[in-house]
This record gives C-alpha cells, structure tokens and sequence, in this order.
C-alpha cells in the first residue's frame, strides 16, 4: 500500500491563492486579447504553481480564427510582414539583439543583401497597390492591439456600422492578397 502524503493546511491555502491569482491574472490577459488559460507548473523542488500562460495573438490571427478572412489573405498579410522585416534588415543575422558585431568595416547592418532588396521591391510593390485608407488601415492593425480593431477600423475609414468592419477589413487583406499575387506574376516572368 503506497504511503499517502500528509495534509498541510498552509499548503493548501498557498494553492488556492496561487490559483486565484492566476484566474485573475488569466482574465485580465483575456480583456487584452490574449488566449490565456490557467496551468499547473512543478519547479526543481517538485512544488506545485499555478500559473497563468497566455499566447498574444495579432488581430489578423483573431480575423482569421472568427473566419472574418480567408486564409490566403492571412498568408499575404505574413508574406507582407516578412518582406517589411527583411527589407529593413531585422531577419538578418548582424541585427539580431544578442548578436552585436563592430568592426572597422562599418557599424552592424549596413550589408545589403540580394534578399533585403527583392523584399523591398515586394513591400514597396504592395504599398503602391493598396488605397491610402487600405495602407494605413494595414499598419494601424498591425501595430495595436487585436481586442480594440473595430475602434480601429472606425477610426481610420470613418465607418461607424459594426457590421461593415469586418468586411471592411477583408477587402484589404484581399487587396494585399491580389498585390502579392501580381507580384509574384511578374516575378515569374521576368525570370
């Protein structure tokens, strides 16, 4: 018969709190618009911890997810994303933060490569095809917060129905959709 661990009133005390604290933690992160739950953790010690983990999402993951678009405009928006950081060097490895080169030959990231150039083009190709509403709604969306992308958009195209916003925000993934198709046409037959 296995011994059975003895009662610690404290112990228990300390769980519960531990566990509430992460509940409140774990809704707080929730009115952010952050997929948050709460889990238990065992440290080195084999002590249990209630902790709460949450996972950020962007508000086209959010879009996504509530099918408000589809998925190849998610993957243009990404493929926009990606070309911004490549273009502006982030991607590569001289301008990683905890990798910090300087030489005699010039301060970090002034190495232009091949690929940061066709990423610009690609950015640059997306941003002259897109309405100025279009483009500063992508950006505005990009840089703020997934629980707020109604006042948003409200903001930024002026259209108070609710029921237009997402709409709204599916004809611009569209047109970043269609853009990077283009471009990706015209790759193809200049190679």
């Amino acid at each position: 018969m296995a011994k059975r661990k003895p009662h610690n009133p404290a112990e228990d005390m300390r769980l519960r709190l531990e566990q509430a604290a992460a509940r409140a933690e774990r809704d707080r992160l929730k009115g952010q618009g952050i997929d948050a739950l709460v889990v238990a953790e065992w440290d080195e010690n084999k002590v249990k911890h209630w902790v709460a983990k949450g996972n950020r999402k962007d508000v086209f993951r959010v879009l996504l997810d509530r099918r408000a678009i589809d998925q190849n405009a998610f993957d243009a928006i990404r493929r926009y994303e990606e070309a911004l950081d490549t273009s502006m060097g982030h991607n590569s490895p001289e301008r990683r933060p905890d990798y910090i080169r300087a030489s005699s030959d010039g301060a970090p990231g002034q190495n232009i490569s091949q690929a940061m150039i066709l990423a610009s083009h690609r950015a640059r190709w997306v941003r002259d095809r897109l309405s100025a509403t279009d483009m500063r709604l992508l950006d505005t969306l990009r840089m703020n917060a997934p629980a707020h992308w109604r006042q948003i958009v409200q903001m930024v195209t002026g259209e108070v129905n609710d029921d237009a916003h997402a709409p709204r925000v599916r004809a611009m993934a569209e047109n970043v959709r269609d853009a990077m198709a283009s471009f990706d046409r015209l790759s193809k037959k200049a190679a």
